[in-house]
């Protein structure tokens, strides 16, 4: 990727995410009494691993899938050393080895004091502290449980964007008088883009014939090393000057009355030809895939947000 495509996917990762932090932030508040948290850069469709082959009169049938884009990080980064550091009474550390994932946007905190260009990369893995608050649940020291969920994730931060993390803060923290960022001794670190995820990782468009609830439909799926991921909806948004971001279902349905009928994922599309009544089975032309520059978010509880 060259440089002035990551400086195009991470200027479109600002547009989009600079509404919600800034109209959750438009309410004054002491510091730190609204919790820790970070919606995290996610994946690059960074090949194709399509099992159909562009064309027209493609016939479908149950779960044949269209579309199918292999996965890979969006930015990651490799610390130089271990670090260390302790936080609500609780001692963190992140290996050398970890994969830490560029932050499209933080809040919580005193966070809201870091300067604008700040660079955050979190934790990929959670830590689960429930083993140790258990420990110390045994020897009658319950005082750190208080302070930290059983799940948490360790976030660095680069404050000058000089690529050295200076402080780090942890999501998960329970009292407002622990969350403040935490300085750390400088560890230089490595950012890197479209890192390879192993194991089974794609996004793809599926298509399903229906029942008699529903009728036949396209389902976007995602997979991350074999995890699936459940939303309602995907915003797509396109690296091109004056983009909108618009809002695609992850399932849409073919609507025999409107035959034939255009279906767009992102820049994956397709045209519905027929609809078999007996097999129904599905007659698409198959217009094009899915670009292999095209950005994937991490998905959120209902929404998947998809760069292409």
């Amino acid at each position: 990727m060259t440089a002035k495509m990551k400086t195009a996917a991470r200027r479109a990762l600002a547009m989009v995410t600079a509404g919600p932090m800034l109209a959750l932030w438009s309410t004054p508040t002491f510091a730190g009494s609204k919790p820790y948290d970070a919606t995290l850069t996610g994946y690059v469709v960074q090949q194709s691993g399509k099992s159909m082959s562009l064309g027209e009169g493609v016939v479908l049938k149950e779960h044949d899938v269209v579309f199918r884009g292999k996965l890979a990080w969006f930015d990651t980064a490799t610390l130089a050393t271990p670090v260390t550091f302790t936080a609500a009474g609780g001692e963190f550390t992140v290996v050398q080895t970890a994969v830490l994932r560029l932050a499209a946007k933080v809040i919580g905190g005193d966070l809201e004091t870091l300067p604008k260009g700040t660079r955050t990369y979190c934790d990929n893995n959670h830590h689960n502290t429930a083993k140790g608050l258990a420990n110390l649940a045994s020897a009658g020291l319950l005082s750190l449980g208080a302070r930290l969920r059983s799940d948490t994730q360790v976030c660095l931060v680069d404050k000058d964007a000089n690529g050295d993390f200076e402080s780090a803060f942890v999501i998960g923290i329970k009292k407002p008088e622990d969350r403040h960022l935490v300085d750390i001794t400088p560890v230089t670190y490595t950012d890197k883009m479209l890192t390879p995820i192993e194991g089974d990782s794609v996004v793809e468009v599926e298509y399903l014939d229906g029942d008699a609830l529903s009728g036949p439909q396209f389902s976007i799926n995602m997979r991350v090393a074999g995890e699936h991921f459940q939303f309602a909806a995907l915003h797509m948004f396109a690296l091109r000057s004056g983009s909108i971001p618009m809002r695609v279902p992850s399932r849409q349905p073919v609507k025999a009355k409107k035959l034939p009928q255009y279906l767009s994922f992102g820049s994956a599309q397709l045209m519905a030809q027929a609809i078999d009544p007996f097999t129904r089975a599905a007659t698409v032309d198959i217009l094009s895939d899915f670009r292999l520059d095209g950005f994937v978010i991490q998905p959120l509880p209902q929404y998947l947000y998809i760069y292409y």
